[in-house]
């Protein structure tokens, strides 16, 4: 028997275009997903119940929940449907393997799950081919000065933000027209600014002015915190 609904309160939320709904667990906070309606709408993919339910490792965090369709032209329409908690979605969306499909559609299910990873907190890449997308900050510690002064700067990054590799360099950036110059009204370029030759600008007005003009050496002895002497003395030599 499913639980009953006074148990649970419905929440909307979106990954990207896809709008979906979760359940709150009333007495806990605990988040259950409909496991059908996730793979489908979240991740595009088809999904086989029995091979999570049949599983002890993924079978313990789920459960069959009586609830509301989510659906308002059909309100007050009850349904009967296998969720999943945050605990056990975590660890699906860690374990998913790459399908075997066109490119177009690898590179949008690839979009879509790396949003979804986002909203679990997934950070692990569980793939040796580096995903195009990815739903978490990087590690910028073997990034350029001027990338990460740009990264750490940009008030606009956020835990939901979608991370893109550049098929130049090989590094991540956030897949917004700031990194990623417009090639049409949809789509950005696969090529980060500073490789495709048109540069990140830098949030930061300070650091851009003295960039612009030639003044990289300086904007490393600021990053690097060196003596007030040192920045000084590079100053005069930036201003000639």
């Amino acid at each position: 028997m499913g639980d009953v609904m006074d148990k649970y309160s419905i929440d909307y939320y979106q990954i990207l275009d896809s709008e979906l709904y979760r359940l709150k667990e009333k007495d806990t906070g605990i988040y259950w997903y409909p496991l059908r309606d996730f793979f489908k709408k979240a991740l595009f993919r088809k999904v086989n119940i029995t091979s999570y339910r049949d599983n002890e490792f993924y079978n313990k965090y789920m459960r069959v929940i009586s609830s509301e369709h989510p659906n308002q032209a059909v309100k007050g329409l009850q349904i009967k449907t296998w969720f999943i908690n945050e605990e056990g979605l975590y660890l699906i969306l860690s374990n998913l393997k790459p399908l075997n499909d066109t490119i177009r559609k690898n590179q949008i299910r690839e979009k879509y799950e790396a949003a979804a990873k986002s909203l679990l907190g997934v950070t692990t890449l569980n793939s040796s081919t580096p995903p195009k997308f990815i739903g978490f900050q990087p590690d910028l510690s073997n990034y350029d000065v001027w990338s990460i002064i740009c990264l750490t700067n940009d008030k606009s990054i956020t835990q939901k933000t979608l991370w893109k590799r550049c098929e130049i360099c090989g590094f991540y950036y956030p897949n917004t027209i700031k990194y990623f110059s417009r090639l049409s009204q949809k789509h950005l370029n696969d090529k980060c600014r500073q490789c495709f030759g048109t540069g990140f600008r830098c949030p930061n007005a300070r650091y851009q002015y003295i960039y612009q003009r030639n003044g990289y050496d300086l904007i490393y002895k600021l990053y690097q915190n060196n003596p007030p002497e040192e920045i000084v003395e590079e100053l005069k030599k930036w201003l000639g």
